[in-house]
């Protein structure tokens, strides 16, 4: 689910399962895995990934590539847990 109020850039791939929280902003050529949860407000700059089964946190500022199962959170992000 995309809630309202949220900017997709060009070429991204959102994967099944993802909820995709207002005001968050994805950066072209970015990719969500699948049954992932994108907080209120977060950013992802071009060409990050947040892999399966992860997180980011509200406000969060998705820079580079994260793993599957991973929970990111603060500015820039940063890896809270890696299960």
């Amino acid at each position: 689910a995309i809630d309202s109020q949220v900017l997709v850039g060009h070429d991204v791939i959102i994967a099944d399962n993802v909820q995709i929280r207002g005001g968050s902003i994805i950066g072209g050529f970015s990719k969500i895995g699948q049954n992932t949860i994108v907080g209120i407000g977060s950013k992802f700059l071009q060409r990050s990934v947040l892999g399966k089964n992860s997180l980011s946190s509200v406000n969060s500022i998705v820079s580079k590539n994260y793993e599957d199962n991973t929970k990111v959170v603060s500015q820039p992000s940063k890896i809270f847990k890696n299960n």
